[in-house]
């Protein structure tokens, strides 16, 4: 562990850890200080820092090869689902909105026709159900595609 404890760290290992064990009662600021740098230190991404790969390899010869392998096939799986999927979406988006223009089409024809036949009333709420719902989605689309713009550029940074 402490080969993980950057130069600032063993600095204030030196400067502060030996006044505390030497008498525990003092410095209790200087052990939570201390502790949360030790418990702050993580990396995160596909790949450990470049010190971890180095001790890996030290442990057992070969480990930082495979690590990197490991890396490399996990990328290529996600990239070739991504090949699979995202086209997958694209049908489903342009079927449901073809779905969409025929159900919302015909529901139009009838108020228009029911408007014909003299039943306005009943021709006029379809009509304003059908004109409603559309916008509703169009409005309810356009946010779910900017809240997951959103997430993205979140998870980019």
């Amino acid at each position: 562990m402490s080969e993980l404890i950057s130069e600032e760290n063993k600095n204030i290992e030196d400067d502060v850890l030996i006044p505390i064990i030497e008498d525990p009662a003092k410095g209790t600021r200087e052990k939570t200080s201390i502790i949360r740098r030790i418990v702050s230190e993580h990396f995160s991404g596909p790949l450990p820092p470049p010190e971890v790969m180095k001790r890996y390899e030290e442990i057992l010869p070969g480990s930082a090869e495979r690590i990197l392998k490991m890396a490399e096939n996990q990328s290529e799986h996600r990239m070739s689902l991504e090949k699979i999927v995202i086209p997958r979406q694209q049908k489903e988006s342009a079927r449901g909105q073809i779905f969409g223009f025929v159900l919302s089409f015909l529901l139009m024809v009838c108020a228009v026709y029911a408007i014909a036949s003299g039943f306005g009333w009943i021709g006029g709420m379809i009509l304003t159900v059908t004109i409603v719902s559309i916008a509703t989605l169009f409005i309810a689309g356009r946010r779910h595609n900017r809240k997951d713009l959103d997430e993205k550029s979140r998870n980019e940074d």
